[in-house]
């Protein structure tokens, strides 16, 4: 039998202006927005008919307004549920973590509600929006040659097509990837899923309302939302690969495995997972992001481009997400809409345009939803305990979720094309790409903190975070030759004694020294340039603290081991000596803290109190922050709510010794504050002043314009210098001082 011919397929044109490889959601998508558009636009599928693994799916509102904007809206509401809320436990205990409010109040806040349905649901509403004979099924693309005048497409029945254009839509195991991109395969990440489905007369007499459900617990978890209007509940079990009891596992699966792997879970969870009758298996997959997915006139989509692990329920969503600013691209490079010609230059550019605007928000939601796994499946207790802590610090802080899911929900696949302009960071960094300080020094220091994480920090959590942060310090910031330091315990507290080159160990002056890190991260030893040059300033030595860190270790347990190395230098130093409390972001709203909590003590009196770029409000209630969203490269909301969170853990974020933009300061030491005018936390630093001159203290503030947030951290930072020597002359002022002023 003679393979088919390209006019057999598709008439006697034999050309297509975009071919689409891959039926799925993201394939079919991608030909509804091009054929709305007005594209020439066909798909092929190498399975014989449409079908999607798997039950159920959710769709965000980002997902939400590319399908209203083609017409679709009212076809997915028909079949779908819209949740109420997000409500977290912990699977053991039962014990209720978060609630992310939705429904209504979502649909308010970020302009469409969030959609559960079947995945077959949403294909048939996707191919029925399809001009007939748009989809030819049975066809296995196998390999493309491009060139600049088109694209030829070959299958595995020897046929072949010219296109202008091709969208590799063929999913985790792409050959088109396979051929534009890097060879290696999927990575496995040793977690399967049961699926299975629930009555509606089960599950609500197991108490399930019209809500998403999801019990974290150790090393597995459960998902549990609704499909076709309300009708079943979708059940999803993640567990370790290695309990599933047999050599080789298939899509079928022996439910009684499903319910030993959840025996200890709260008996609640027990009997949802003993109501279930039957469930399917499937591995959890994902990809590295990949740096380039696109070559001239070919391009990847959805899976294909990104695979990400299901954690943030966005897989179909970012594929949706895809298809809108594709037909976008092509639409704004496109010639006269009755030309299919595309000359190589404009398929690039609209290909290259399309690809820059969409792989930073994807890189960015790959690693999250790693680190989402790792979150969720912690096995350490410790951890479970700094998980759980965590949650309830964001209910405390952000009740509706916001910081949580804006920066999924509030993105608008049809309108916000790549923008320089936009308000809000879609990658990595916290920072656009476009924004540039003025001098080569400060844009030296913003490129430090742009570059300080990567998308495998971020899929390691906090503890990426962490480790990122120290990298970073002791990269950029190593400290200059002949800085000598010495361990010592400073009360029970780990510390470094940080002495600049000739400096006597008894020198009367002592910086002690806090670092920052957002109470997450930052350690003395990555601190120690900083410390040094502190200590310069005012001719005295350091003692940089090494604080127990969040979440493991939270309020107030950075500020007691401040405490006890403060109350070891006073015990241990000559009458004479002076003591200064320095830091940095965290670690300058920290010696703030001290001060407060040394007054209310009644220790002696320190000298004073430098606090650069402090995080004094812990509550996140500066408008700055949201002001200077996209263009402070150190930090952002959504990176702050994280750190207040993993710190307070539910606690007070207005206490005074947490948050020093809410203490009453009269009778505390002199206090010092410089921040760079242009960061997000300014207005924690003129908050911070405003309220220790309202209360009675003393404080001087000086901001400096074109400076990154702690710009004191980077000797090359054009006014680290004079911060610095202004920080000596104020030290200075005060060191005969007595008694505290105020």
């Amino acid at each position: 039998m003679q393979p088919p011919e390209v006019a057999d397929l598709y008439g006697a044109a034999g050309d297509a202006e975009v071919l689409v490889v891959g039926a799925g959601i993201g394939g079919l998508a991608c030909a509804v927005a091009l054929s709305r558009a007005g594209f020439d636009v066909r798909v092929t599928e190498q399975a014989e008919e449409l079908r999607e693994i798997g039950a159920g799916l959710q769709l965000a509102p980002n997902a939400v307004k590319a399908l209203r904007h083609w017409g679709l809206e009212e076809a997915v509401a028909a079949v779908s549920v819209v949740s109420q809320s997000v409500e977290y436990f912990d699977l053991e205990t039962g014990e209720h973590l978060f609630s992310s409010v939705l429904g209504l109040a979502a649909a308010a806040r970020y302009g469409a509600p969030v959609h559960q349905m079947h995945r077959a649901d949403l294909l048939g509403i996707l191919a029925d929006a399809l001009p007939a004979g748009t989809v030819t099924l049975g066809r296995r693309a196998t390999d493309f040659d491009v060139r600049d005048s088109g694209v030829t497409v070959r299958f595995a029945d020897g046929g072949t097509m010219q296109t202008q254009l091709l969208v590799g839509a063929d999913g985790l195991r792409s050959p088109i990837r396979q051929k534009l991109a890097r060879p290696e395969p999927p990575r496995f990440t040793g977690t399967v899923g049961w699926r299975g489905l629930l009555t509606r007369e089960r599950a609500e007499a197991l108490g399930f309302g019209h809500a998403c459900y999801c019990y974290l617990g150790r090393g597995r978890s459960i998902v549990l939302y609704w499909l076709r209007s309300g009708e079943v509940l979708n059940v999803i079990g993640f567990v370790p690969v290695d309990e599933i009891q047999r050599e080789s596992w298939t899509e079928s699966g022996d439910v009684d495995s499903f319910r030993r792997s959840f025996a200890t879970a709260h008996p609640r969870v027990r009997r949802l997972v003993g109501s279930v009758e039957s469930a399917f298996i499937t591995g959890v997959y994902d990809r590295e992001p990949l740096d380039v997915w696109t070559d001239r006139r070919v391009t990847l989509l959805g899976d294909a481009a990104h695979p990400v692990a299901p954690y943030l329920a966005q897989g179909a969503g970012q594929a949706i997400e895809d298809a809108a600013v594709l037909s976008a691209a092509l639409s704004a490079q496109r010639g006269p809409t009755d030309s299919r010609s595309w000359t190589g230059a404009a398929a690039s550019a609209a290909l290259t345009h399309y690809e820059r605007t969409r792989r930073p928000r994807t890189t960015k939601l790959q690693a999250v939803a790693r680190a989402t796994e790792s979150f969720w499946h912690e096995r350490d207790p410790e951890q479970i305990h700094a998980r759980n802590g965590r949650f309830r610090g964001i209910t405390r802080i952000d009740p509706l979720g916001e910081t949580v899911w804006s920066w999924l929900f509030d993105y608008n696949p049809v309108t916000q094309s790549y923008d320089p302009s936009a308000s809000r960071s879609a990658g990595i960094t916290s920072s656009r790409e476009d924004h540039r300080l003025a001098r080569a020094g400060s844009q030296q220091a913003m490129e430090a903190w742009r570059g300080a994480f990567t998308p495998g920090d971020y899929a390691a959590g906090w503890k990426g975070l962490r480790r990122a942060y120290e990298r970073m310090l002791t990269t950029v910031c190593s400290p200059a030759p002949g800085v000598c330091t010495e361990h010592v315990d400073a009360g029970g507290v780990p510390a470094l004694w940080v002495r600049p080159q000739g400096r006597h160990p008894a020198n009367p002056v002592v910086v002690l020294y806090l670092h920052g890190g957002g109470y997450i991260g930052g350690a003395a030893a990555a601190g120690i340039d900083l410390a040094a040059r502190l200590a310069d300033a005012v001719n005295g030595q350091a003692l940089a603290v090494d604080y127990r860190l969040a979440p493991e270790s939270p309020y107030p347990s950075a500020l007691d081991d401040a405490m006890c190395a403060l109350r070891w230098l006073v015990e241990r130093t000559e009458h004479e000596t002076k003591i200064i409390l320095a830091g940095d972001s965290a670690g300058g709203a920290l010696a703030a803290c001290a001060a407060l909590r040394a007054r209310d003590e009644e220790l002696p009196p320190v000298a004073g109190v430098y606090a650069m770029s402090p995080l004094a409000d812990l509550s996140l209630g500066s408008p700055s922050i949201d002001e200077r969203e996209g263009t402070d490269a150190a930090v952002s909301r959504d990176l702050l709510t994280d750190m207040s969170a993993c710190y307070l853990q539910g606690r007070d974020p207005q206490d005074p010794y947490a948050s020093p933009a809410f203490g009453e300061f009269r009778g505390t030491p002199p206090l010092l504050v410089h921040a760079a005018a242009n960061e997000a936390l300014v207005n924690d630093a003129t908050r911070l002043v405003e309220r220790v001159v309202a209360t009675g203290g003393n404080a001087t503030l000086r901001l400096y314009d074109d400076e990154v947030h702690a710009f004191q951290l980077f000797r090359f930072s054009p006014d680290a210098a004079e911060a610095l020597a202004e920080f000596g002359r104020f030290a200075h002022s005060w060191l005969n001082r007595t008694a505290p002023a105020g």
